[in-house]
């Protein structure tokens, strides 16, 4: 009956199209691949991934962003609705804060934003993320992955995340909805 849209963008790297090839191997669906052109001249075509994964009463569509997608007009009018953006960080604080600004940037005339999770390394900067997110009218959850962040490691923290802010009121208290 519900239909979820999630976002994945990794501040360096190729993580997030990792992560949905992953997620399509062991989940053993079809990884659909897109390519989109930017209409100024400044952003050029970017390509997503996607997977369909069945969650029970959910299918989750994970689709995997590059960085400069998030410039393109046509992905600005769909953020609104992506419930979540799972955003990869590297640990290294401007590569990090760079996505999170683009992220922003790209969110600030929206009146729904989706909830961010920071997934990243024990060393990642998450408290000014979580400022920056709070300051652009939008909520940040912060997850530290401890060890290996490979692919498996990355979708348990991210599908608990996913879990369990959904399974949650999605109704936000006034202090913090973005509106």
């Amino acid at each position: 009956d519900h239909f979820q849209r999630v976002m994945v963008c990794s501040a360096l790297g190729t993580d997030s199209f990792n992560l949905v090839r992953w997620l399509g191997k062991t989940y053993s669906t079809e990884v659909v691949h897109r390519r989109f052109v930017g209409s100024r001249p400044e952003s050029m075509d970017v390509g997503t991934d996607y997977v369909d994964l069945e969650t029970g009463q959910t299918v989750r569509r994970i689709i995997a962003m590059a960085r400069h997608g998030l410039q393109i007009g046509l992905t600005q009018a769909f953020l609104s609705d992506y419930s979540h953006v799972i955003v990869l960080l590297s640990g290294l604080r401007e590569r990090d804060r760079s996505l999170m600004e683009r992220l922003l940037k790209a969110c600030e005339h929206l009146s729904h934003r989706p909830v961010i999770v920071g997934l990243g390394p024990s060393d990642a900067d998450h408290k000014t993320l979580q400022d920056l997110a709070s300051r652009g009218g939008m909520i940040y959850l912060d997850c530290d992955i401890a060890g290996d962040t490979n692919p498996e490691s990355l979708w348990a923290a991210a599908e608990m995340a996913l879990d369990q802010s959904t399974g949650m009121d999605s109704v936000w208290p006034p202090s913090i909805n973005p509106v």
